[in-house]
């Protein structure tokens, strides 16, 4: 029979004297810091491999590699599909009227001015192009999404009421 010899492990040689941290196997437990670069627009669940942050090899092999799965916190105001945010705005009904423009939020904590467009299906949600998440290992960006939640005046006085039924008849 060939078999490995157990005091060698397969080196050739044994050693005078055995060392008292790793007991002749050439490897000890341990701990060590590995700096990661998580770049933007990864992906929850996504899988980065680090070259050689893994253990040790044994008989001097170079070490494994270390796979570290991404877990994203959810973030108070974004939602994210692939690349795309979506985000929910309650807006005033009155300046949507007005065509006033809306301050919008940016994952990079900017704010940013847009308007809605004159005729926007308003339950619909609207795109803000190139404003969503960087593309991972790539150019350029998602879109942002807008679903709006419309905010109406508690009370309206009988002067505003009479001018939104002017308003009425003048439009149709």
């Amino acid at each position: 029979q060939v078999k490995t010899c157990i005091r060698c492990h397969g080196a050739g040689q044994v050693p005078k004297v055995i060392c008292k941290l790793c007991h002749g196997s050439g490897l000890k437990l341990g701990e060590r810091e590995v700096a990661i670069d998580i770049r933007p627009g990864v992906s929850d669940g996504q899988i980065i491999k680090i070259k050689g942050a893994g253990e040790d090899g044994s008989g001097g092999l170079e070490p494994g590699d270390a796979y570290i799965k991404i877990s994203i916190k959810p973030h108070s105001v974004f939602g994210r599909n692939g690349d795309d945010l979506i985000m929910k705005k309650e807006v005033d009904v009155i300046n949507i009227i007005l065509g006033r423009k809306i301050e919008l939020p940016t994952i990079e904590g900017e704010k940013i001015q847009i308007d809605i467009p004159y005729g926007f299906n308003i339950r619909q949600m609207l795109k803000v192009p190139h404003y969503g998440m960087p593309r991972f290992n790539s150019y350029g960006r998602g879109d942002m999404f807008v679903e709006f939640d419309l905010k109406f005046p508690p009370k309206l006085s009988s002067h505003a009421r009479k001018f939104l039924e002017d308003l009425k008849k003048d439009i149709q």
